[in-house]
């Protein structure tokens, strides 16, 4: 019994929700005909941390790295670095990107309107074996590597899709 009522809730969830390891909130077109889209992915290795694309229809569009902290930090220093990322053992992305203050539990590890996102986004989504992804920031000698599942092609391609991202 329990089984088929776990079925009935899971085919009443938006359809937002595309896998376990990457999520996708589609909106609009509004009133004002604007759109704009929120793609996030769950980590293997920290629970804390997961990545944010969002994009408006006015062509912005960022990828943040969501750094989970114990406490706020209100004053966080804007260092710079990259965000890595390789998907299949293929080619290798790589983003310049600045640490700051996201909320009072997340920093931010940004980027904005970097093309480079959006081929890291097409290569995510064709993963087959393996997402590996990773930040390194020089000035204090941080390098973190983690994995993001590889079943969020229908997510991914659907923000590439309404965000207009080609």
């Amino acid at each position: 019994m329990r089984k088929y009522i776990l079925i009935i809730i899971c085919s009443l969830l938006p359809p937002s929700i595309a896998s376990a390891d990457w999520y996708v909130d589609i909106t609009g077109p509004d009133v004002f005909g604007e759109k704009s889209a929120i793609l996030s992915a769950n980590f293997y290795g920290t629970e804390n941390d997961h990545w944010r694309l969002e994009c408006k229809s006015t062509g912005s569009f960022s990828l943040n790295w969501l750094i989970g902290t114990i406490e706020p930090m209100p004053d966080v220093r804007p260092l710079m670095g990259n965000i890595v990322m390789k998907a299949n053992n293929g080619e290798r992305f790589s983003v310049s990107a600045k640490l700051k203050q996201w909320n009072n539990k997340f920093v931010s590890f940004a980027t904005n309107n970097d093309p480079k996102v959006i081929s890291m986004l097409k290569s995510a989504s064709g993963a087959k074996i393996k997402i590996d992804i990773g930040y390194i920031i020089p000035e204090i000698d941080a390098k973190v590597s983690d994995s993001i599942g590889m079943s969020g092609s229908f997510a991914i391609n659907q923000f590439i899709n309404h965000c207009g991202l080609k």
